[in-house]
């Protein structure tokens, strides 16, 4: 008998303090994440703090963002980062509250004259997207448009500059960000002074940024409000603004 009580503390022991797993996929979204950044950035340590409040361990890998999609819909990783929320994705994913937001805008060369009131208005022009992103609802749902898929930001940039496309659709601080790099390439630098590419005309939309848990990952809805709870934790406790702090946001 004594034996047994023993079993049973030993593993009633190990239970009380096991951790969960959470296993996300993203890419670079610099400056909120990438994998030259500081703890891969500010939004991968919301992340881990607010799972490491409610006893969870974080996975965390970083590819092409059509292959994130792709891993997450069918379930091999819990939860896509930092994902936008359209009525597509709600299919498959269930949403946190939002982490954080980005402005998407239309960026292209300083010269071109341009201005526009509806998405109709964009007809005549051609545009470099990142494969599988989701921008603004009437925009990705325009196949009257004339939209080139690229794999990242850098390469939506560069047919950029090349004149390849007229405009390259990205979040403001993303393209900045991957523009500063590419002024390292001597030869893209000088494309750069060129062209001067700059945000044009009105914001797209502002995006909110998400954690997506898979529908098809196992105790999904437990994962997602597991998530939203130690993001409110953080969030109360002054954790999460001393991360931004330390991040320069």
């Amino acid at each position: 008998m004594k034996y047994l009580i023993f079993i049973f503390l030993i593993f009633s022991t190990r239970s009380a303090f096991s951790k969960n797993q959470m296993s996300v996929a993203c890419e670079d979204f610099i400056p909120h994440t990438g994998k030259k950044l500081k703890n891969f950035g500010w939004t991968v340590d919301v992340l881990r703090q607010a799972l490491k409040e409610v006893n969870y361990d974080l996975k965390y890998s970083f590819m092409p963002w059509a292959r994130a999609v792709k891993i997450t819909k069918r379930g091999d990783f819990d939860g896509l980062y930092l994902a936008y929320m359209n009525d597509e994705r709600k299919k498959h994913y269930y949403f946190s509250d939002p982490i954080g937001s980005v402005v998407v805008s239309l960026h292209g060369a300083k010269s071109l004259k341009f201005s526009y009131n509806s998405v109709k208005d964009l007809r005549p022009y051609k545009f470099a997207v990142v494969r599988k992103a989701a921008h603004e609802k009437e925009f990705d749902q325009a196949k009257y448009l004339k939209k080139r898929e690229v794999t990242s930001y850098s390469q939506g940039i560069r047919m950029l500059v090349k004149g390849r496309v007229d405009f390259f659709v990205s979040p403001e601080k993303i393209f900045q960000y991957n523009l500063n790099l590419l002024k390292e390439e001597p030869v893209i630098n000088s494309l750069i002074k060129s062209t001067l590419p700059v945000r044009k005309g009105k914001p797209l939309k502002k995006n909110n940024m998400y954690l997506a848990i898979s529908k098809k990952s196992k105790k999904a809805l437990e994962k997602l409000n597991a998530f939203n709870k130690g993001l409110r934790i953080i969030k109360k406790n002054g954790k999460f603004q001393k991360i931004l702090k330390d991040h320069g946001f």
